[in-house]
């Protein structure tokens, strides 16, 4: 974060903004997991012939790759923090 120590305003202007970031990972992340339940699985007959084990290793894959999706919006979000954080100090340095 880029608090300069003194002013608690903007130190809790960025924790707002923390917690508004996160939401909007969060949000995105739900959006995306809709979309893809909505989609109707290619072959459902064949999903039935297959074994148990290689179900549950897809469900983990399917798992592991929202996970790096999360964690790529949320790297996004902080990105965005940072650029807004940016400018907000160099807004308020003095001329």
């Amino acid at each position: 974060m880029c608090s300069s120590g003194k002013d608690l305003p903007l130190q809790l202007g960025e924790k707002n903004s923390d917690d508004q970031s996160l939401k909007l990972a969060l949000a995105i992340s739900l959006l995306r997991s809709k979309i893809q339940q909505k989609q109707p699985p290619s072959n459902p007959p064949a999903e039935a012939a297959k074994p148990d084990a290689f179900r549950w290793k897809q469900k983990a894959k399917e798992r592991k790759q929202e996970i790096l999706r999360l964690r790529e919006d949320l790297k996004d979000a902080e990105g965005f923090l940072t650029l807004i954080c940016f400018q907000m100090t160099s807004a308020k340095e003095p001329e």
